[in-house]
């Protein structure tokens, strides 16, 4: 996990690169909020612990920009400040970061607000991930052209309604389209 602290204060920076480091966090830094960006723009930066106010671009707006830009993959956000209001909080929340931290803060608070940045990401990982194979089946569903059987991911063919009721625990109530109904009278009995 890759965490970009974005702060101009030498002296916090060094203190977080001990705390991250410590924790096995891979850590990169930026001075101000133009560094910071174009760390972020790399897209290897997985959370961004961003202060309120750099030169350059200040936090609020790094945090906008972030939200407005497509990023590769999402970005979780904590701004870190000694901005305590909670209009501050307001403002920065409400300006795209996620979390945030008010300075001075515990290490353990610190760690704490990691970790939700964590499982938050891996839960979107995981949805991206569902997403992407929904796109792919919906894209790419072989369908036999005669019987209508679909070839499931091992190379077997399926009825429909076995593939889908696998899958997604469907359950289909069969019925008769007037087109049919009108193609077919002897075999069904019925009478369009």
């Amino acid at each position: 996990m890759k965490i970009l602290v974005a702060d101009d204060d030498a002296m916090l920076r060094v203190l977080l690169e001990g705390l991250l480091s410590q924790k096995g966090y891979d850590v990169a830094f930026a001075t101000n909020g133009e560094e910071a960006w174009q760390h972020i723009i790399k897209g290897d930066v997985d959370i961004a612990v961003i202060d309120w106010m750099m030169p350059k671009m200040d936090g609020v707006t790094l945090c906008r920009k972030i939200r407005r830009t497509a990023l590769p993959r999402y970005l979780y956000t904590i701004m870190l400040t000694s901005r305590n209001e909670a209009e501050d909080v307001m403002t920065g929340l409400d300006a795209g970061a996620d979390d945030y931290l008010r300075k001075p803060f515990e290490a353990a608070e610190l760690y704490a607000r990691l970790k939700v940045g964590q499982r938050t990401l891996e839960r979107i990982n995981t949805l991206e991930k569902a997403l992407t194979d929904v796109r792919t089946l919906s894209e790419l569903l072989p369908i036999c052209g005669c019987c209508k059987k679909v070839r499931d991911d091992k190379g077997y063919w399926n009825q429909v309604e076995s593939y889908m009721h696998e899958r997604y625990q469907t359950v289909f109530k069969h019925a008769l389209c007037p087109d049919c109904i009108r193609k077919a009278p002897k075999v069904t009995g019925l009478v369009a």
